[in-house]
């Protein structure tokens, strides 16, 4: 993994171009949110009714197929009581407050006074209102999948959580694809990464995939149609943007196979 430094003003080139991932640690450390501790981002959302918040929740097991989010259940949960929940559970159960947009769960004063994270990596444009919100527990994950419109940053907030990419040509990983579930954003691989005995079995024993953990303050661009697996390491919270892209700077061609990190 290389290592360079790079201006904010050069960043938003970089990323619009880039056919790689790119890890740029720490770029948040300034950010006044990356300061908040959970409870005090549970202070910060607002839900009608009683403040109950809806969970994706699940458990870790080796079964033949990913945990398709329709056959996960869903839980009412007061938002503030997420610790205690995750407190009570057995160590392969999970909850996830997932895809969320922040516009409809963050409180409006913040919305307006708070710094866009994407403004630190050379994108004003996108604010708080452009950002989805995702909160889980250790184990909660999103089956491996690849997005079929623009580039994603994701910004670290809270905890760990660990992204296994793999380019959009790589033979192992494209031969799982599936349609099943259907989605008109997503594509998805019918492989259970949770089960590392499923993924031996499968073609994507033959690739190398890029593994990458970001920690608090880290953000990484995910390129456009790269296919990645994302799981919580610990209890925590990102944040994301979908960046849109002209069609001529698209690409699915990957010239390096390496993961740049540049140091904030």
């Amino acid at each position: 993994m290389s290592s360079i430094s790079i201006k904010i003003s050069d960043l938003k080139s970089l990323i619009l171009s880039s056919p790689q991932p790119l890890l740029i640690k720490n770029q948040l450390s300034n950010w006044t949110p990356l300061h908040w501790s959970l409870p005090v981002w549970f202070k910060l959302l607002e839900f009608s009714g009683n403040n109950s918040a809806v969970f994706r929740c699940g458990e870790n097991t080796c079964s033949k197929e990913p945990h398709w989010e329709s056959k996960c259940c869903y839980k009412n949960h007061l938002i503030e009581q997420f610790l205690h929940h995750v407190e009570e559970m057995s160590t392969n159960q999970w909850m996830y407050f997932d895809y969320k947009h922040v516009a409809e769960c963050l409180v409006e004063e913040v919305i307006e006074q708070v710094q866009s994270p994407w403004e630190l990596v050379g994108f004003p444009e996108r604010t708080l209102r452009d950002t989805t919100l995702w909160i889980g527990s250790k184990g909660a994950h999103t089956p491996c999948h690849y997005d079929t419109y623009g580039c994603n940053l994701v910004a670290q907030v809270i905890g760990r959580k660990q992204w296994i990419l793999f380019p959009p040509s790589d033979p192992g990983i494209v031969a799982t694809q599936t349609r099943v579930p259907y989605e008109e954003s997503s594509v998805y691989s019918g492989v259970n990464f949770v089960c590392g005995k499923r993924m031996q079995e499968s073609s994507v024993s033959s690739s190398t995939p890029y593994i990458i953990t970001l920690e608090p303050g880290d953000i990484l661009l995910v390129p456009h149609r790269w296919w990645h697996y994302v799981e919580h390491l610990s209890t925590g919270l990102s944040l994301n943007t979908w960046i849109p892209l002209n069609d001529k700077k698209v690409t699915s061609s990957v010239t390096e196979k390496r993961v740049h990190c540049l140091s904030g």
